[in-house]
């Protein structure tokens, strides 16, 4: 049990017989150039795996690829990556689907599946939350509001809400990395629509919704 609510969380989507839960990690707290940075460093060293085109298995679930690139502090320009700073140490939690802060969402199964990805927030209890209500109850038992973002939109809503700016070539590297992954060769991830998301959220176990 994750003791703090995350304020933002990877999470993967993608559950069949070698995958019974997703595999995510939580984040206390963030700062956006240290997502972005995570992301660019994950999802970059992913399109270069050679299991990539069938689903990636070793890679995204039996690893510690994703608590060992958000765990990092945003590196100064220059800076090598075996001289990072450990900012914080992730917790695994699906809190997010409560409510539980902002989750980076991605459902990868290979490349012949319908993939897809994005920046996702759910209104939990009490949450005054400007997003359309979805019954989603197959998956969590409770009405959410859910807000579903492409790279670019969110970043500009986190600098909205004050957080530092990351660079233009950091972000231009997320944006490539996320083409790449639209390719037909790397599986033609698109970015989520509220029904592929709630498709995907119901594949994983309500054990694990906490």
């Amino acid at each position: 049990m994750c003791p703090y609510k995350p304020a933002f969380s990877y999470m993967l989507l993608s559950v069949d017989f070698m995958r019974p839960a997703s595999h995510c990690c939580a984040l206390p707290y963030f700062s956006l150039p240290g997502i972005i940075q995570a992301l660019n460093t994950l999802l970059g060293a992913f399109i270069k795996c050679p299991w990539a085109a069938h689903g990636g298995y070793p890679f995204l679930t039996t690893s510690l690829a994703p608590q060992a690139v958000f765990c990092a502090a945003p590196l100064e320009p220059e800076q090598e990556w075996a001289t990072r700073s450990v900012a914080v140490i992730p917790q695994y939690s699906t809190r997010a689907f409560k409510g539980g802060g902002w989750a980076f969402c991605f459902d990868y199964k290979g490349q012949q599946a319908a993939n897809a990805y994005g920046f996702v927030r759910f209104a939990g209890e009490g949450d005054e939350y400007s997003g359309r209500i979805r019954d989603a109850s197959g998956c969590t038992g409770t009405n959410l509001a859910m807000d579903i973002l492409d790279s670019c939109p969110f970043v500009a809503r986190m600098v909205s809400k004050g957080h530092s700016i990351p660079s233009e070539a950091m972000v231009e590297e997320l944006e490539n990395v996320l083409k790449t992954l639209g390719t037909e060769d790397h599986g033609s991830v698109r970015p989520f629509d509220e029904e592929k998301l709630i498709g995907s959220m119901r594949r994983v176990s309500k054990d694990y919704l906490r």
